[in-house]
């Protein structure tokens, strides 16, 4: 796949989409000129789907009204030749016309520019028979990353971890590589591509990964899956802040239900499949609590939340990470279902571990997190002694799981 064939699959997409087909004729020529740059007529005919009476038209009407001017370019060899060029005052009048179109054209050319940058990963993904339609993929989402993914190291191993990783997408049950057996097959070193995989996960740029044994499936919050599934996620936190406001109280109290009935819209929508549900349930819970506090979703709410997730103890997983998560944790291990790397973090045993102002401690008799001003747990009515309270998170966990 060469870089002149990805840019013509570019403009051919630009060109396909309904607001292109839905154009006035004169508004065309001024599409291409804005979207493509300098145009001579061959290629603005073809480009704007017209025949040269159509295109000859509106080129003289634009000239004449000053949105457009013919210049000379210079070729490599030393020619000059005549192309067709917005002027000022056509590049104020298009914008106003396109800017609805924005992020589509701001897309495409963050894909156009990002292309001659990625030269050097296309001809490498090439060398070593990369499907192209995973090179596809990689460049979208990079393209989407803009220049953040440009901060990495640009190298083999960094290109062959991407690989990886694509390879691996939540999205392709068929394809599936152990690191150890793709390391052995395409002859790289095992430690190199883990180290690459932790500097993508840990920069922010939007992966998600979640483990299964020793499968390791990925997914980016703008590919199929990730637009989505956190779609489903940022609607019913929606609704739920717009209920809270009108009626001063929320309805979701099980976290383990609203991730089941995630995974089950995307299950039947064909984005996941059976065999990664429970890990992917999961992953699930952790962006909910990361996406409900980012959008102002009531605090105490998320810990009883937290509290009563039966998914993570039922997995043997400890909640220390919901509970980072819930104290602004950005740390990728927390936000993804890894095994955590590391030893320096101690675990999460007691009340202090939750930062919220006004928490005192865990109803005695069935776990139930307790503020300041309540004299009866709101979950089992008792009146609460607050020298009686538990303050360990773990035997409040073993109540609330009876």
């Amino acid at each position: 796949m060469s870089i002149s064939n990805e840019k013509q699959k570019i403009k051919e997409e630009i060109l396909s989409q309904d607001y292109f087909k839905s154009m006035a004729k004169s508004d065309r020529i001024l599409f291409v000129l804005r979207t493509f740059g300098p145009q001579n007529f061959t290629s603005l005919k073809d480009l704007s789907k017209m025949s040269k009476s159509t295109v000859s038209k509106y080129i003289n009407l634009h000239l004449q009204k000053d949105y457009i001017e013919k210049r000379l370019f210079k070729l490599e060899n030393n020619q000059r030749r005549p192309k067709y060029v917005l002027t000022e005052s056509g590049n104020k009048i298009s914008k106003e016309l396109f800017e609805k179109f924005d992020d589509n054209l701001i897309l495409m050319n963050k894909i156009n520019r990002s292309i001659s940058k990625l030269s050097q990963l296309i001809q490498f993904y090439e060398n070593i028979s990369v499907d192209e339609s995973i090179i596809n993929r990689i460049i979208r989402i990079i393209s989407k990353l803009g220049d953040q993914f440009f901060t990495l190291d640009q190298n083999e191993d960094l290109f062959m971890s991407l690989f990886f990783m694509f390879y691996n997408s939540a999205l392709t049950p068929n394809f599936r590589f152990e690191l150890k057996e793709f390391c052995n097959l395409y002859k790289v070193n095992e430690v190199s591509i883990d180290y690459h995989i932790y500097k993508i996960m840990s920069s922010n740029l939007g992966f998600h990964l979640f483990e299964r044994g020793d499968d390791k499936f990925f997914f980016h919050s703008e590919d199929l899956l990730g637009t989505i599934a956190l779609r489903l996620i940022k609607d019913l936190l929606i609704e739920e802040l717009i209920h809270f406001n009108i009626e001063g109280e929320t309805r979701i109290d099980d976290l383990d239900k609203v991730t089941e009935d995630i995974a089950r819209s995307l299950l039947k929508m064909g984005l996941i499949w059976d065999r990664i549900r429970k890990e992917f349930e999961l992953l699930i819970e952790k962006l909910f609590i990361k996406m409900a506090l980012d959008m102002g979703f009531p605090k105490i709410n998320l810990v009883n939340m937290i509290l009563s997730s039966k998914k993570f103890n039922a997995n043997k997983l400890p909640i220390d990470s919901l509970i980072r998560i819930f104290n602004g944790s950005e740390d990728y291990v927390d936000l993804n279902l890894v095994p955590s790397k590391t030893n320096s973090v101690e675990k999460i045993n007691n009340i202090s571990g939750i930062k919220l102002e006004g928490v005192v401690g865990f109803c005695s008799s069935c776990g139930q997190l307790i503020l300041n001003d309540i004299i009866q747990c709101p979950e089992c009515k008792k009146r609460i002694n607050k020298d009686h309270l538990l303050m360990e998170i773990d035997k409040a966990l073993e109540l609330k799981n009876k």
